[in-house]
């Protein structure tokens, strides 16, 4: 390289990991830094990224013009530390299926989306009314999901009315789950665990009539009764 273009620019963007709340001070996804030249070489030590990334690419600039581009990587979330409930009713329907979608999350709040294996469980945290937690037809293991993308999804059913109902789900996380293998200090597993909101179930909607009382026997134009 020339001493016309003394000056190396490095910039990158790409499309991010989700995430399940906005990392406060990330304004932009995109970002510049610049070094010199030094026999022929331009180095960029210390480049820390403050997302997880699905695919990103670098670009390399010259003031002169010049460019070239990274090929496309990945940028991992960090270590998983909690779940959070993703989707939820507040009001659901008595022998109606419900679904409740829980995720994983690293400490900035990225979801763990290379996470397919991790087992989550699902039972009652508060029932007030005692019902039992059950499985719509054709689901009998509906109170155990396994994670797909960073996400793990129940539709259970309640078959009694109530209010203030809150589920409990739990996940026991280990290395492999955590993206940690070989990292020196990486927790070597622990059970996270995280309440849904209160909810409650309504009646279901009326589907049959019942005769209950009616007259064995009338006599011409007088009143029937039951008597």
């Amino acid at each position: 390289l020339s001493a016309n273009c003394p000056e190396f620019v490095m910039s990158y963007n790409g499309k991010s990991f989700e995430q399940a709340a906005p990392l406060e001070g990330l304004q932009s996804l995109t970002k510049t830094h610049s070094a010199p030249v030094v026999a022929g070489y331009a180095s960029f030590p210390g480049v820390a990224l403050s997302s997880a990334f699905r695919s990103l690419v670098l670009e390399v600039s010259t003031a002169s013009g010049i460019k070239a581009y990274s090929p496309a990587f990945e940028v991992l979330p960090d270590q998983v530390v909690a779940m959070r409930v993703r989707e939820q009713p507040i009001l659901g329907e008595a022998s109606v299926p419900m679904t409740f979608v829980v995720g994983l999350l690293d400490k900035h709040n990225f979801v763990a989306e290379k996470d397919v294996v991790t087992l989550v469980t699902v039972e009652w945290r508060d029932n007030p009314t005692g019902a039992s937690l059950d499985c719509p037809e054709a689901t009998p293991t509906c109170l155990t999901a396994t994670t797909s993308g960073g996400y793990a999804t129940f539709h259970v059913v309640v078959n009694t009315a109530g209010a203030g109902m809150r589920l409990r789900f739990q996940a026991s996380l280990t290395n492999a789950t955590l993206n940690c293998t070989g990292v020196p200090g990486c927790d070597a597993g622990f059970t996270a665990e995280v309440y849904s909101a209160p909810f409650g179930v309504l009646h279901t909607r009326p589907f049959a009539l019942v005769l209950e009382t009616q007259p064995p026997n009338g006599v011409s134009r007088q009143v029937l009764t039951t008597s």
